[in-house]
C-alpha cells in the first residue's frame, strides 16, 4: 500500500512540475555582445510579447507614451546630407528598430527594448560621414569658409551624443522601465588651436 501512495505522490508531482509554465528566455545573438544597441531580435523575444502587451495595457499606455516615432523617415532607410551642407559636417540618419542594449562589456545580460503593435521605439543615429569628404579638399575642415585658418584654428567633425529614453522590460522583476541611453544625435564641429 505504502508503494501505491509513494507512486500517486510521485506521479502528482511530476504532473504539477511539468504543468507549470515555461519562463520564457531570452538569448543575447553574440553579434550583439558588448555593442550598445542591436538591431538583430533575439531568440524568445516574441514569446515576451504577451507579457509586455499586459504590462502596456494595465500599466500606463495612455498617460506615457506620446508621440515616439517623430518624423516620417522609414525605418531601416540612411540618409546622407545634402552636399550643400557639407562644410558643416557631412552626416548619416539611420533609423533602426533596436530590440537591445548590450552595456559594455557584459555578455550575460542586456536590456530588452519593447517593440510592438502597441510600442514603437525605433532609434535615429546620426553620425560623420567624413568618408564622402576628399583628404586634402578644402572641406576636410569644416567651417574653413570662416577663415579659421587664418587664426590658426584647426577643425574637425566629431559625433556627439544626447541621452534618450526608451521603455524596456526588466526580465527580472517583470515590469516596464525607462532607461536612459546615450545616442549618437549629430555631427558638430570641434575648433581647436593648431599649435
Amino acid at each position: 500500500m505504502a508503494t501505491l501512495q509513494f507512486l500517486f505522490v510521485l506521479i502528482v508531482l511530476v504532473a504539477i512540475s511539468n504543468a507549470a509554465p515555461k519562463k520564457p528566455t531570452l538569448k543575447i545573438p553574440e553579434e550583439c555582445k558588448g555593442k550598445g544597441f542591436c538591431a538583430i531580435k533575439p531568440e524568445g523575444y516574441d514569446e515576451m510579447q504577451d507579457l509586455v502587451k499586459k504590462l502596456l495595457d494595465t500599466q500606463f499606455i495612455a498617460q506615457n507614451l506620446g508621440d515616439r516615432i517623430g518624423d516620417d523617415i522609414e525605418i531601416g532607410t540612411t540618409e546622407l546630407s545634402p552636399e550643400s551642407d557639407w562644410h558643416n559636417c557631412p552626416y548619416r540618419k539611420k533609423r533602426e528598430t533596436m530590440y537591445l542594449y548590450n552595456h559594455g562589456n557584459d555578455t550575460k545580460s542586456a536590456d530588452y527594448i519593447i517593440q510592438n503593435d502597441l510600442l514603437q521605439q525605433p532609434v535615429d543615429i546620426v553620425s560623420c560621414a567624413n568618408d564622402v569628404i576628399e583628404t586634402g579638399s578644402d572641406k576636410e575642415q569644416c567651417f574653413q569658409h570662416l577663415g579659421l585658418s587664418s587664426f590658426n584654428l584647426k577643425s574637425q567633425c566629431e559625433t556627439s551624443n544626447t541621452l534618450r529614453n526608451y521603455f524596456v522590460l526588466d526580465v527580472i522583476s517583470k515590469q516596464i522601465v525607462i532607461k536612459t541611453y546615450e545616442v549618437p544625435c549629430c555631427c558638430s564641429c570641434k575648433i581647436s588651436s593648431s599649435i
